[in-house]
């Protein structure tokens, strides 16, 4: 995705103003540590946009491509400056006496807990249904999980 590009084509070269990976981040990243060799050869999707900023764009991308993982509500908002805030707070633990360990923050599925030692980890999605439960009702959170991450406009909470 990007919001300009040009192609050289007797130099074989694109530039790309902008330019984000939305999927294929991994095969870019195993591309990244393979021997050099110029008979590979990538097919690529590129989507000229106003914004790459636009998430509704980049998740009907997501979305429509993904076909052989599930993708989540929660997972598009693992990215929200709020996750990644809290990401960076959990960080400041442990907070005694009230926790004497190391808590790990996990907002994107997968990811795995880099503490050394004895650490608790709390994911995206749980501490979500913590805190809905706790400040407006624990019903919802049963019920209708996915409901906490749409956008009210999409009738969410």
């Amino acid at each position: 995705m990007c919001i300009e590009y040009t192609i050289d084509y007797e130099k074989l070269e694109l530039k790309a103003e902008n330019f984000q990976i939305i999927n294929g981040a991994q095969t870019v990243g195993s591309l990244a540590w393979a021997e050099p060799n110029e008979n590979i050869k990538i097919l690529f999707r590129l989507t000229k946009t106003t914004n790459v900023k636009t998430s509704e764009l980049r998740n009907q991308i997501i979305n429509c491509n993904n076909i052989q993982n599930s993708i989540k509500d929660s997972d598009f908002r693992s990215n929200d400056n709020l996750q990644i805030w809290l990401e960076e707070k959990f960080k400041l633990s442990p907070i005694y006496p009230v926790l004497p360990y190391k808590v790990d923050y996990i907002r994107k599925r997968g990811y795995k807990s880099k503490s050394k030692g004895v650490a608790r980890t709390i994911k995206l999605e749980d501490l979500a249904k913590i805190r809905y439960a706790f400040f407006q009702e624990p019903t919802l959170v049963h019920e209708s999980p996915s409901s906490l991450w749409a956008r009210r406009t999409e009738e969410g909470v």
